[in-house]
């Protein structure tokens, strides 16, 4: 029995569904009720741990929109995606965060940005859209225009969790920050120097940087990619390199590779240095 078969077996599938796409890459196709059932599979039997999950409009070429799951499978040394359809007619599919919470934030990002409900959510707010963002307006499908205007509605202030106790204080930080990073809120509950409870809020800014990426020639995305994110430039200009290498079946060379790294590994460090001292 090869590892593919041992894998499919583990997860219950019949090894038709599962197929490898590239090196140490497989791709598995299961309907959205099975998404549950698979992904218990992929931790108890592999170990598996939940890196990314997101969706895609594809109704244009599939009349559906797609749900995919990316593990890591640990042991095997391979990464896993599952893909499930979600009928654009009625667009919900089956939470995991319960069980796998590392998932409620994909999950809630997915509901806010294409308007699939996660059913059996256990925490079903916004994450990525705040309070004055009307409904309806899923900015990652791919019959919205992205260079609309969104109007701005009324909407209740965000809660956050009042601290108490004697000595317990709320030290809030931002979403304004000095240097280079991204603008995000935090509440510190403290007593002295504990820090007993964090709250954040993110999400402050929309540039309409994916349908950015979807007008433009693929020449020029390395300069948006570039500059989404002053802290972030080099680690989205490689992923962005490594998608386009992908798509043209371009094999690079180790030593390029290494570079990439090295730079991706470094720059952190040195680029967040003008926020910390200041």
């Amino acid at each position: 029995m090869t590892t593919f078969d041992t894998i499919a077996a583990g997860l219950h599938l019949d090894r038709e569904r599962l197929g490898e796409v590239a090196a140490g890459e497989l791709l598995a196709r299961v309907s959205a009720s099975e998404i549950s059932a698979v992904a218990d599979a992929v931790v108890s039997e592999w170990g598996g741990r939940l890196l990314s999950a997101f969706a895609t409009d594809d109704r244009r070429a599939q009349g559906v929109f797609g749900l995919h799951h990316i593990w890591l499978l640990p042991g095997a040394g391979l990464f896993l995606h599952l893909r499930a359809d979600v009928d654009s007619g009625n667009p919900v599919f089956p939470s995991i965060s319960a069980r796998h919470p590392a998932a409620n934030w994909f999950e809630r990002e997915i509901m806010d940005w294409f308007g699939l409900t996660p059913i059996g959510h256990p925490n079903p707010s916004r994450v990525a859209l705040h309070d004055d963002w009307p409904d309806g307006a899923w900015v990652l499908r791919k019959d919205f225009d992205g260079d609309s205007q969104v109007p701005r509605v009324a909407g209740e202030f965000h809660p956050f969790r009042p601290v108490s106790g004697e000595g317990v204080f709320q030290v809030p930080v931002g979403p304004v920050h000095a240097g280079i990073i991204e603008p995000g809120h935090f509440r510190f509950g403290v007593a002295g120097e504990p820090v007993l409870d964090l709250q954040v809020r993110l999400f402050y800014v929309h540039k309409g940087t994916e349908k950015r990426f979807e007008q433009l020639p693929w020449q020029h995305g390395v300069l948006l990619a570039q500059s989404i994110s002053g802290d972030t430039s080099v680690g989205h200009v490689l992923a962005f390199a490594h998608a386009i290498e992908r798509l043209a079946g371009i094999e690079i060379p180790a030593r390029a590779r290494a570079s990439g790294v090295m730079l991706n590994t470094s720059w952190p460090s040195s680029s967040m240095r003008p926020a910390v001292t200041s």
